[in-house]
């Protein structure tokens, strides 16, 4: 469902990517294949602090919006991208490319080998250098009703590979 890439620079782990080929129902696939597990984590985080229960029901709500969003198999989700500071300007020594680059191209080529046509990302609006780093790649605001309004859904369209 949930597909992660790491990357290493001299023998440790300082970036990771994940994305997704089920950006409309990974989330309702996860509770039901981890229910028990996924409720036992949601009990001790109310535990621990009850005001959470605002926000869970909050984010109950948005996977109710996701999953009504249309599907048609050829849209994928850039879910998150991680990449310590220090290493952020660093180049591959194979292709040249900066660290978070690499990542992105990786998902793309994963993306375009699977016949997709288009990834999501949703970015908090304050987010500049993310912001800047999707437009530098072509991805551009998309309409988009369930996100808080911080945050804001940007849609990158890819060729597919032919064949």
């Amino acid at each position: 469902m949930i597909n992660c890439d790491l990357y290493r620079h001299d023998g440790r782990y300082v970036a990771f990517s994940v994305y997704t080929k089920f950006p409309y129902t990974f989330i309702e696939q996860g509770k039901k294949r981890h229910f028990f597990y996924l409720c036992t984590l949601m009990l001790a985080a109310l535990i621990s602090r009850p005001t959470r229960f605002k926000t869970i029901l909050k984010m109950r709500n948005v996977n109710s919006q996701r999953t009504r969003a249309k599907d048609d198999g050829k849209i994928g989700e850039y879910l998150s991208i991680g990449v310590r500071e220090e290493f952020l300007h660093v180049k591959d020594a194979q292709n040249g490319l900066r660290i978070p680059n690499v990542l992105f191209e990786r998902v793309i080529e994963f993306y375009r080998a699977n016949n997709f046509e288009e990834i999501l990302l949703t970015v908090k609006k304050d987010n500049r250098r993310s912001l800047l780093f999707w437009h530098s790649y072509g991805a551009k605001l998309k309409e988009c009703d369930y996100l808080e309004s911080h945050s804001c859904l940007m849609s990158l369209k890819i060729a597919v590979n032919a064949k």
